[in-house]
């Protein structure tokens, strides 16, 4: 027989938690990285100082995305618990409302 996995409500709603703390830490530390980076901007001219704007334009474009994706992730495991938090309570209310008709 194969074996599976499983999960509580409780472990999602944490790992939705620590999604959303890991977002914050990625977020602080590619602005702090964003910031380093600005810091040159000046020793760059010509074509170099196009290649950098349009290089920071990318990294901005790519760091709002991997923010969203990790939002979505935490946002998905966060309604996930909650649905399955929900239907687990209807189970228990089903099966005691059944063990109480039988008896």
């Amino acid at each position: 027989m194969a074996e599976g996995f499983g999960t509580t409500t409780e472990e999602m709603a944490r790992a939705a938690g620590r999604v959303r703390e890991v977002s914050t830490a990625v977020d602080g530390e590619l602005g702090g990285l964003r910031s380093r980076l600005e810091a040159t901007r000046g020793r760059w001219a010509g074509a170099a100082a196009t290649a950098f704007t349009a290089l920071m334009a990318e990294w901005d474009t790519e760091a709002t995305r991997l923010n969203a994706a990790l939002a979505d992730i935490a946002d998905q495991l966060g309604g996930t618990a909650t649905a399955y938090r929900r239907i687990e309570d209807e189970n228990a209310r089903n099966v005691s409302a059944i063990t109480s008709a039988l008896g």
